[in-house]
């Protein structure tokens, strides 16, 4: 019993402390969420707004294809991984 308390306690410890290492840009805290963007226009907007005003990461619809017959809201993205891998650093 010593030991499920123990580990219970030990895996509330390592969550409470992930909020300090939020992985963002350092001295910036805020989060814009792009989903269903294209990597072109989430290039764009990071270099003419995101960045110059302080905002500290971009989360993105995920890279995958979905069938074309699939409904509306299981989409993830209209742009492929290569469009991905060449606007990334742009962010």
């Amino acid at each position: 019993m010593f030991l499920a308390k123990s580990i219970v306690c030990l895996s509330l410890l390592a969550v409470a402390n992930a909020q300090f290492d939020t992985n963002y840009a350092s001295g910036r805290s805020g989060m814009v969420h792009l989903f269903e963007w294209k990597w072109d226009d989430i290039a764009a907007e990071c270099e003419n707004f995101l960045g110059p005003n302080g905002y500290a990461g971009v989360q993105v619809s995920p890279v995958n294809e979905n069938a074309p017959t699939a409904p509306w809201y299981s989409s993830t993205t209209t742009t492929t991984s290569a469009d991905m891998e060449q606007e990334a650093p742009t962010c």
